[in-house]
């Protein structure tokens, strides 16, 4: 109704009175709807959308051709625009513009009720709030104070509405509430919408002068609009094309994974494959290597005992080389036998309840000669007089501590001394075998366990004809039998091997 303010022409207020209850229909029904999908943008079900809509349309037509809903412009003295009559059908319009709104309000308040979401209860608290400020004082302004001829405050009915918009606007802005490009865009075609029907009536009101400020209007609420489709039309390429080069830059990469995992897939296989034939490589040795050695043992022995002659005492030196050399290829061979049977699973333990002690009481028996002759002191301690049982191959176990209890005489100094050491730790059996002589540093030690044939300059010149393999063989057997081999050892002092065994009995 506000568009009356400003109307001095009885037939231009005549038209604009009968367009605002047009505009009053429609506003309210857009209030409803904007209700009903607010904020899920729900849309309405046709089967209430098409007969509200037809309604409408007559309830306007009836408006526009009739004066059954909006009578007459009046002139009010003391005011310097018109008042109106109402028509006979006037309480349509109230009853539909009432009606409309106040279900809307209800529906909305219902979703401000029931929304589980705090984030989206603010919001709709504030969209609420904006659309009672916004319709209720039209209503009261426009419509009802009217009917008692009334018509001093109609102004106010704009002015609300310039509120609302601006608490629309903040909640837009600060909330995020609708997309802003949109919103704008849709302001502006409504509101070329509304001057494109004012324009009509302006040769009554405004002549030459109206006609020319609506086409400035116009050109710059056509240039907004041009721009707006412009940056839109430009973001939409520049989506559309980081979507194809994201994908070609995903495929290339794709297909650049596939070719590395396929590669190393193929290295992998080979590597298994090589592996394989190492380990087959060394099975089949244990024929072919160890029955030549056990033919040459047996042709020395032979002739050793007289069997093919008199054995002077030059020869029988000569034989007693062969055996030691032959005995020493069998053992590294036996070895690296061990180490490939027990990696690859091959060689089986027969796990049980073992005393470390008469093992080691054993191995000492045997490496007597070679003590003796050094002048080593051994010395042999324990948790109490009987030590606790250990779960272990029996046979692995010796094997792997007469590689460190030798190498303890062999690497030692004359006159040195060996300790062996048991200790009970949880559910564990530690053995420290300590000596004095050849030593470590840190750099040696490291490499020791990891690189296969690594012997220090030192161990060379002590034991030239040694092979560096018997401490990667403890490992393997120990590690075996779920335990552990620690080297503890510093350049100048005493080294120590620590092996830990779990407990059984």
């Amino acid at each position: 109704m506000g568009f009356n303010i400003g109307a001095r022409d009885e037939v231009l207020m005549y038209w604009v009175l009968k367009t605002s209850y047009v505009w009053g229909f429609i506003i309210s029904w857009c209030f409803l709807y904007f209700c009903i999908s607010y904020p899920e943008d729900r849309k309405p079900s046709r089967k209430l959308v098409y007969p509200i809509v037809a309604t409408l349309l007559s309830l306007s037509t009836l408006t526009l051709l009739t004066d059954g809903i909006a009578g007459d412009p009046i002139s009010i003295p003391g005011l310097k625009h018109f008042g109106w009559y109402n028509g006979p059908l006037w309480f349509l319009f109230a009853a539909v513009f009432s009606g409309f709104l106040f279900l809307g309000l209800i529906i909305l308040l219902k979703k401000v009720r029931y929304a589980n979401n705090l984030l989206e209860k603010r919001h709709l608290k504030i969209m609420f709030g904006s659309l009672l400020v916004g319709f209720i004082p039209p209503m009261l302004t426009d419509i009802v104070l009217p009917q008692f001829g009334y018509f001093a405050l109609t102004w106010l009915g704009p002015m609300s509405g310039i509120i609302w918009v601006f608490i629309v606007s903040y909640a837009i802005v600060k909330y995020k509430q609708m997309n802003v490009r949109v919103v704008f865009g849709q302001a502006i075609i409504v509101a070329m919408l509304l001057l494109f029907f004012a324009n009509i009536f302006t040769d009554f009101g405004f002549g030459v002068w109206g006609r020319i400020a609506t086409f400035i209007v116009f050109a710059l609420l056509g240039l907004f609009l041009l721009k707006n489709i412009l940056v839109n039309q430009l973001q939409k390429e520049e989506l559309a094309d980081l979507n194809q080069n994201l994908q070609k830059r995903v495929d290339a990469q794709t297909k650049e994974i596939k070719r590395a995992y396929e590669v190393e897939k193929r290295a992998r296989v080979e590597l298994q494959q090589l592996n394989q034939n190492k380990n087959d490589f060394i099975i089949i040795t244990q024929h072919h290597l160890r029955t030549p050695l056990a033919q040459i043992r047996w042709y020395t022995d032979s002739i050793a005992t007289g069997l093919y002659g008199i054995v002077s005492d030059e020869l029988g030196t000569v034989i007693s080389h062969i055996n030691g050399a032959s005995e020493k290829l069998i053992k590294t061979l036996n070895n690296f036998l061990n180490i490939a049977q027990m990696k690859i699973g091959m060689k089986f333990l027969t796990i049980g309840p073992v005393d470390v002690q008469p093992i080691i009481n054993a191995i000492l028996f045997e490496l007597s000669p070679h003590i003796n002759k050094k002048h080593i002191s051994v010395t042999v301690s324990g948790v109490n007089a009987n030590w606790p049982l250990v779960r272990a191959d029996a046979e692995r176990i010796k094997e792997a501590l007469a590689i460190l209890i030798d190498n303890a005489v062999v690497y030692n100094t004359g006159g040195g001394n060996i300790a062996i050491e048991a200790e009970k730790q949880r559910n564990m059996f530690l053995l420290h075998i300590s000596n004095t002589g050849l030593s470590l540093n840190s750099e040696e030690s490291a490499r020791l366990f990891k690189q296969s044939f690594f012997r220090t300059k030192e161990a060379k010149r002590v034991n030239p004809t040694g092979m560096g393999v018997g401490l990667l063989v403890v490992k393997t057997i120990i590690e075996a039998h779920k335990g552990s081999l620690a080297l503890e050892s510093s350049e100048g002092e005493r080294t120590r091997f620590v092996i830990s065994l779990p407990l059984g009995g």
